[in-house]
């Protein structure tokens, strides 16, 4: 963020003099993360957000992103912080304010303190055979999502992507597109191929003929491309291999690029996959390229934010070559 726009991490504070220093290092810890200053404020202790308002002004800031770090909306979130607000307003006329909510139902709280208790109580005698495993995984599976699986395909795509990451979040970032799982069903089960931006991604697809599953990031011509179009060796082997996977699966889980490539080349008229998995990681441009993914309507499994990675989308396209095989 620029000089312009300021984030503050405003928590309650208070007499203990020593519990008000000891927030402070969240807002550093949270700067280094984010790479962007975050500065700390308290409601009832200095500095208060009405001064640390009035600093961050006089410095150059005219936009406030306010993180209120209260576990409950209580009084304090409803009524107090906007008063204050309204106070800064005041006295800042051309400031614009934006307030985030409180951790209060944020499903990743909730997450934290179950993978907490998970750890502590752990997961019984653990049991010998790799079927046993996965069958107690996908119990703890269940009553960590609070409900028993639905047996929709989409379903099954979310729970094995969970059981493979191991990171409940999935559950709840997931987007499949109505359909979109029944249609890399029968592509599978047509004996279409399964294009991947990465090599690791095909090592992680178990449940497909190897023969079917093709990537071109090593390919001499895809390497030449993509030097001379100071683009990336992915997105250059997904134009190249257009005709290995239309009608068939993308599956991306490392390079948002090869998203962006196969979006232009859909729009310029190209033969469509029959579902794209699209689920890379990444701090840069991968939730943009997933958000985008899923703007386009095209038929896509993929989820909101930077998590994602070759074990996820290879989770997603073996839960779909299960689902084929029961289909025969």
């Amino acid at each position: 963020m620029d000089q312009q726009h300021a984030i503050v991490l405003l928590g309650h504070g208070g007499h203990d003099s020593e519990a008000n220093a000891a927030f402070f290092p969240l807002a550093e810890r949270l700067t280094l993360r984010l790479g962007a200053a975050v500065t700390p404020a308290f409601l009832a202790a200095q500095p208060g957000l009405v001064e640390t308002a009035r600093t961050l002004y006089d410095a150059g800031a005219r936009s406030f992103l306010v993180l209120p770090y209260f576990l409950r909306a209580g009084r304090h979130v409803l009524r107090d912080l906007p008063r204050l607000i309204g106070v800064c307003a005041d006295h800042l006329p051309d400031a614009v304010f934006e307030t985030l909510p409180s951790l209060q139902d944020d499903p990743a709280v909730e997450d934290a303190l179950l993978d907490r208790l998970i750890d502590r109580i752990g997961s019984g005698a653990p049991p010998h055979s790799a079927a046993d495993i996965e069958k107690r995984s996908y119990e703890i599976i269940a009553a960590a999502l609070g409900r028993a699986a639905d047996g929709s395909a989409a379903d099954a795509v979310a729970r094995r992507v969970v059981h493979a990451t191991g990171d409940l979040s999935f559950a709840r970032s997931l987007l499949v597109r109505p359909g979109a799982p029944e249609a890399g069903i029968a592509a599978l089960s047509a004996g279409k191929n399964v294009f991947v931006d990465v090599r690791m991604l095909s090592a992680g697809i178990t449940r497909v003929d190897a023969a079917r599953i093709g990537f071109g990031i090593a390919d001499p011509d895809v390497v030449e491309k993509a030097k001379g179009e100071n683009s990336t060796r992915a997105a250059a082997a997904v134009e190249k291999y257009a005709d290995f996977w239309a009608g068939g699966i993308i599956a991306v889980g490392n390079a948002p690029t090869a998203i962006w490539r196969l979006l232009e080349l859909c729009g310029g008229g190209a033969r469509l996959p029959a579902l794209v998995v699209g689920l890379p990681v990444g701090f840069v441009g991968a939730a943009e390229a997933k958000a985008a993914l899923w703007d386009s309507g095209l038929p896509a499994i993929t989820n909101r934010g930077r998590r994602g990675g070759s074990p996820a989308a290879a989770a997603a396209v073996n839960a779909l070559a299960l689902l084929a095989d029961m289909d025969r």
